[in-house]
């Protein structure tokens, strides 16, 4: 992982490197990370494994997912209930999270975990 270079600071000329740090968080959360991942240039994450909620369930998806954002159909489903729990959701909805969670793995070069 490298730091991404983010706008120029008042006209100087050079770049503010820029990492995103995940401390537990909403399902907003990993929508946001996603983004990041996306931009131009992508911007880096960091997520603390162990603070909770939505940076625990990036963790989990880092962890066990393969390249191209591919994972097991158990830890699928394991990560389909976890997500259910975690925030109150539907299956519905937790297979939409899903979804972005295994588009946000597709990039985990980017991604570091730490516990």
């Amino acid at each position: 992982m490298r730091l991404c270079e983010g706008k120029s600071n008042g006209g100087i000329g050079q770049g503010v490197p820029v990492v995103a740090l995940i401390v537990e968080g909403g399902p907003n959360v990993i929508s946001i990370v996603l983004e990041y991942l996306r931009d131009t240039p992508p911007i880096p994450v960091v997520v603390c494994d162990g603070s909770g909620r939505a940076s625990d369930i990036l963790a989990f998806g880092h962890k066990y997912s393969e390249d191209g954002g591919i994972i097991n159909e158990s830890l699928r489903d394991q990560l389909l209930v976890t997500i259910q729990k975690t925030f109150t959701y539907s299956r519905t909805q937790a297979q939409h999270l899903f979804i972005i969670l295994m588009e946000c793995m597709k990039k985990k070069e980017l991604t570091q975990t730490n516990s």
